[in-house]
């Protein structure tokens, strides 16, 4: 795992007790919250990470995964509740 991953997953173990810290995500890694929890749950899929102590392990991939489901819910509603552009009518 190189330095940059390991801030990562830092990071994660730090924040997950509070919910995270999604609004920091971006300024302090440079990449959008879903890819985030994507990277570093293919991190935790490492056998490097089998260092790691299970239960913490396990406690992480669920809080990546809660993440995820939260970013795909947050798209979903947005385009939902946006408008597709204006509708013009023609009158005669």
């Amino acid at each position: 795992m190189d330095p940059y991953e390991n801030e990562m997953l830092k990071f994660v173990q730090m924040w997950k007790p509070y919910g995270g810290a999604d609004d920091q995500v971006l300024p302090e890694f440079g990449m959008t919250v879903d890819v985030f929890y994507r990277r570093v749950l293919d991190i935790l899929e490492r056998p490097r990470m089998l260092a790691l102590a299970y239960d913490e392990r396990r406690d992480l991939r669920q809080f990546c995964q809660l993440k995820l489901r939260q970013c795909a819910r947050s798209v979903l509603l947005s385009s939902v509740a946006r408008p597709e552009g204006p509708r013009y009518i023609r009158h005669r």
